[in-house]
């Protein structure tokens, strides 16, 4: 079954290719390239992990086809017609005295980070940074008062939402003058070690992915050609295994590795969470004391879609006594630990059953191919050059990664949240502060 549920999605995903133009960057192409990736350490592993059932394969699969039908619904011809025009990229330019300031801002923001994780962290046997941050990341899902003060944190989405900013800077800029400024890299470096202060290596991921995302958009506009050549291809893959080495070495400086065996490590991330979600459909009364679950309505709970809405209610519940952590039990098959996991339509299932699956499936497609299709709109249309114009490529990318990333977690729904909301006043602010007006014409 596991070797079935390869086959299924390697189909699914050429067919989609084929319907539309063999856009690698579409939502539907970087959906099922993670459950492609994720299906082939699956079977790499059926040995040691066993084949899933039916209904696995049937979710996933049947979860694939629709996301990607979705997106047929949408026209494309501006897309199309990006590619059909020449269209030269400026650069965007920040003078080097704001750069260092910002640089300053920066490092001052990551001590007062730094040093409120140490004292929270303190009662729980924190001792130095490397110790405190390791343990904030491994206590902090688990227990909801574990938190920074409000400066602190907004101080740290500060930086991070500037890892974005830079890095989007940085890839324009890299493309059309094939020089890297070292200041803005410096900016752009201090943000990547900002976003793995509170112990976890997601939004480090999710900030490289999203970069390499835009690089490759503004690659082909300038390019003129949608396909990407095979040259770029290993560049990335070049890039994604020196970004899994450098994890590797910051999950050991955490604590929450061992190296000794590369291949189950990675497996752990890329392959379990689909035999994670097989656990969970074959015995779904792990759910414990949140309630009982009815595989076609959901479960219950004193609070509605508390699982796939968690980021949201955070902000709407902080400070109550209200439990509103996840349901993320560790999982394990034949004595091999597999995490805690379990792709994108766990959560969907477990709050909302097979009905709410398919709704929440279509509209996170329905959403995602919009920005998609909006951006180019915005490219080749260009009204007005404004804080929206850059937007448009800013929010797929920031988006993007997390439906990329679905065959891991829900990330696409979990990020549209507050903090999103954050990050789009302070990309504003950033445009105006740098006084931004232009960064493409067609030719």
């Amino acid at each position: 079954m596991n070797f079935l549920l390869f086959i299924t999605i390697f189909i699914l995903t050429i067919i989609f290719l084929l319907f539309q133009d063999f856009d690698l960057l579409a939502p539907s192409s970087l959906f099922n390239f993670g459950f492609l990736f994720s299906s082939i350490f699956l079977v790499l592993n059926t040995k040691n992990w066993g084949n899933i059932s039916f209904s696995t394969y049937f979710i996933i699969s049947f979860g694939v086809l629709i996301f990607s039908s979705v997106s047929l619904i949408f026209n494309r011809k501006k897309i199309r017609q990006s590619f059909n025009q020449k269209i030269s990229f400026t650069t965007i330019q920040i003078s080097q005295l704001k750069l260092f300031v910002f640089l300053l801002v920066q490092i001052f923001l990551l001590v007062i980070i730094a040093k409120d994780v140490i004292s929270v962290m303190k009662p729980y046997g924190g001792n130095g940074l490397i110790s405190s941050v390791g343990l904030y990341g491994q206590i902090a899902k688990f227990n909801q008062s574990v938190t920074l003060k409000t400066i602190p944190y907004n101080a740290f989405v500060l930086t991070t939402s500037l890892g974005y900013f830079f890095g989007f800077i940085l890839v324009n800029n890299f493309l059309i003058t094939r020089k890297i400024n070292s200041l803005l890299a410096t900016n752009f470096m201090i943000s990547l070690v900002s976003s793995l202060i509170l112990g976890s290596r997601t939004l480090f991921i999710q900030i490289i992915f999203s970069i390499t995302i835009m690089y490759l958009i503004q690659y082909r506009l300038l390019k003129g050609n949608i396909r990407i050549k095979l040259m770029a291809i290993i560049k990335i893959l070049t890039l994604i295994g020196t970004l899994g080495a450098i994890l590797i070495i910051i999950g050991i400086l955490f604590e929450r590795s061992r190296a000794n065996d590369i291949f189950s490590y990675i497996s752990l991330y890329i392959g379990a969470p689909i035999k994670n979600l097989d656990t969970f459909l074959s015995y779904r009364s792990f759910i414990g004391d949140r309630g009982w679950i009815n595989m076609f309505a959901g479960h219950y709970s004193n609070i509605i879609g508390i699982d796939v809405f968690n980021t949201q209610w955070q902000t709407f519940l902080k400070g109550t006594s209200l439990n509103i952590l996840q349901v993320l039990p560790f999982n394990s098959v034949n004595g091999v630990g597999l995490g805690n996991v379990y792709t994108m339509f766990y959560q969907l299932i477990l709050d909302f059953g097979l009905i709410g699956f398919v709704i929440l499936v279509i509209l996170s497609s329905l959403l995602i191919n919009y920005f998609y299709i909006n951006l180019y709109k915005r490219i080749i249309k260009p009204k007005n050059i404004n804080f929206f114009f850059y937007l448009a490529p800013a929010l797929y990318c920031y988006l993007a990664q997390s439906i990329l990333m679905s065959f891991f977690s829900n990330k696409f729904i979990e990020s549209l949240n507050l903090t999103l909301i954050k990050t789009i006043l302070i990309w504003g602010v950033m445009i105006f502060l740098t006084k931004q007006r232009s960064i493409s014409r067609l030719k």
